[in-house]
């Protein structure tokens, strides 16, 4: 007779080795799903499983009231041509990139971009230097006008109000049908190794964060307001939760405060946000997938692709490990001195970014060696944009 506890362990051991080799093949064999909007001409696809993650680029893309339309799977290295050929109309394509693909697949004609970057604070510096004065006069003037003050706290009644009072009806309302919401399980685990910071208005709790103590680092995480209301965040409530979570990490003696992830466009307002207040732009060193890239192919040059790119510069990766922008402009004629001035100083320039690459569409566009202002002569390409229109493809290594 077999011991039940044997038997059922034997059963796993044997199912998983399938389980597993399934995953993989999930992996190679993708969704595909076909975004549009009856009131744009612009459409795209987008393959891979990250539902939350679609649902934001549609989103960002093709506005309100987009569909999705699911269409047959294969083999990735065969969806470039199948897209295009059963879906003609399609203008660009992403494809979820993740580390078993980049080891058994190579990509060609192509822009990479992180699906997800850090922003990390340097707090080792004195209090009053830690932000940019112009950031530092605002949140302190905030404060001053709403009497904030601030305590922290591990205590069980109190997270579970900051779970469910605070931080899932404002990130709900915040992303809607994008937002990535982690089960109280998850969160009471995150606990263990955390505490939460609360800033508080005549004795009434009015926002909310996580600061969670890894090895890494202290990570910024889980932000919160009272009932999920928006209106705290423009009083200045998010202003006065990183300013003392900075007073808090310093009296512990940290040096890094990471302030979580964001999207990789560079007008998100998360990243933006983060970015005013003197944070340093980085490869993410956590992601809420096992896909961290998205390929970016470009099918079919059309004007409302071109203002997409145009309104949405992006990081991108250049080579392995190398965070770079990507500017975009549409002109039709030779980008002049002046014009690569206007370009350049219409960028968002972040810390952490190593590099710009310009493409500028039109199609006189043929040429890098435009002469380029000092200030940014050296970091700074400019390519024509309809290089970016090559045969994309994916190969098997």
């Amino acid at each position: 007779m077999i011991p039940d506890n044997f038997r059922i362990f034997m059963t796993k051991a044997l199912r998983f080795p399938y389980k597993e080799a399934g995953r993989y093949v999930r992996m190679l064999r993708p969704e595909v799903r076909f975004l549009s909007n009856r009131q744009r001409t612009f459409s795209f696809a987008y393959v891979g499983a990250d539902e939350k993650y679609r649902n934001y680029i549609g989103g960002l893309m093709l506005g309100q009231g987009f569909t999705t339309q699911s269409l047959p799977s294969d083999w990735i290295w065969h969806l470039p041509e199948k897209i295009r050929k059963n879906k003609p109309e399609c203008a660009l394509s992403l494809f979820e990139i993740n580390r078993f693909m980049e080891k058994y697949c190579s990509i060609e004609n192509a822009l990479v971009m992180p699906k997800w970057v850090e922003a990390d604070l340097d707090i080792s510096i004195p209090l009053e230097a830690v932000f940019p004065k112009r950031a530092a006069r605002d949140i302190r003037r905030r404060i001053k006008k709403n009497d904030y003050k601030y305590e922290v706290t591990r205590e069980k009644s109190l997270s579970d109000h900051f779970y469910y009072k605070m931080y899932l009806p404002y990130i709900q309302s915040l992303f809607d049908a994008a937002a990535y919401l982690p089960d109280y399980h998850w969160y009471a685990q995150k606990m263990k190794h955390s505490e939460l910071l609360f800033v508080k208005r005549e004795n009434t709790i009015v926002a909310g964060i996580l600061l969670e103590y890894l090895k890494e680092g202290v990570l910024m995480n889980y932000v919160g307001y009272k009932d999920g209301d928006h209106k705290y965040v423009k009083e200045g409530a998010l202003n006065a939760l990183l300013y003392f979570t900075v007073v808090r990490l310093k009296e512990k003696h940290h040096k890094t405060l990471r302030l979580g992830l964001s999207k990789p466009f560079l007008k998100d307002g998360r990243l933006q946000y983060k970015a005013a207040k003197g944070a340093r732009i980085k490869e993410a060193r956590l992601s809420f997938t096992p896909e961290t890239k998205l390929a970016l192919a470009f099918f079919r040059n059309t004007p409302e692709l071109r203002d997409f790119l145009t309104n949405n510069p992006f990081i991108f990766y250049p080579e392995k490990h190398t965070l770079c922008g990507a500017g975009f402009s549409d002109t039709n004629r030779v980008v002049s001195f002046s014009d690569a001035e206007r370009i350049c100083n219409s960028l968002p320039h972040y810390s952490g970014l190593e590099k710009w690459r310009i493409y500028a569409f039109g199609s006189q566009n043929k040429s890098k060696d435009l002469l380029l202002p000092e200030a940014y002569a050296d970091k700074t390409e400019i390519f024509s944009g309809e290089t970016l229109f090559s045969d994309f493809r994916i190969k098997r290594i």
